[in-house]
């Protein structure tokens, strides 16, 4: 089985459940992705910064694909991001 969840906005709360939920998927042997697109990839930042644990394992693991294909100005940080997949 493979799964695939499609992250949009950029609330911390529902990313974590994106992310728990990912995790749990992927122990019981499911092949997970996560996509992250819009308003969430300015989570990317906060949580590099504060070294948040599920987000660290899920990009240890491959899981998680960031693509940004038009991000507005005040999310200047992310204008170089295209296709990320972290490995």
């Amino acid at each position: 089985m493979k799964v695939v969840f499609f992250a949009f906005k950029g609330e911390l709360m529902c990313f974590n459940h994106v992310m728990l939920n990912a995790l749990d998927m992927d122990g019981k042997g499911i092949l997970v992705k996560i996509v992250m697109e819009g308003e969430a990839v300015t989570l990317i930042k906060a949580l590099e910064e504060e070294k948040n644990e599920l987000y660290l394992e899920l990009k240890e693991k491959a899981s998680l694909t960031v693509y940004a294909s038009r991000v507005p100005i005040r999310w200047a940080f992310m204008t170089t991001i295209k296709h990320v997949e972290f490995r």
